[in-house]
């Protein structure tokens, strides 16, 4: 019984539902992994307390993204969504995050706060996810 118990259980924590995205961050934002980390499942939690208020919460069980990608550079972030959508149109220099192809890419909290002064407010980058 134990043995089905666990196969069960590592069934389950390997789960694509339950399996953790990939975050993939350049050098010098490594130091801010688990700041980052952090403010993603804060993110997550948010939209799915205001999914479940209004009554949506089956739209968010599964989840939409497979990878995230965080930018230190704005001209990186650029590059990698033109690569994403397959475009070579310009992008303003506010448009800092987007979800493409099941990968969610944003530029950094340092960068954010830069480029979008005026979203300056407690959680800010966490409502940006």
């Amino acid at each position: 019984m134990l043995t089905r118990m666990a196969i069960l259980l590592v069934l389950l924590l390997t789960s694509p539902l339950l399996a953790e995205p990939e975050v993939m961050l350049s050098a010098k934002l490594e130091p801010e992994r688990a700041a980052l980390t952090s403010a993603l499942e804060a993110a997550n939690q948010r939209l799915a307390c205001f999914a479940d208020a209004h009554h949506w919460g089956g739209l968010v069980q599964e989840p939409f993204y497979d990878r995230v990608e965080f930018f230190d550079q704005k001209a990186a972030f650029d590059d990698r969504l033109r690569e994403l959508t397959g475009t070579t149109a310009e992008i303003p220099a506010t448009f800092v995050a987007a979800l493409e192809q099941r990968v969610l890419v944003a530029v950094s909290p340092r960068l954010y706060a830069s480029l979008v002064p005026a979203n300056d407010e407690p959680e800010a980058f966490e409502k940006l996810l």
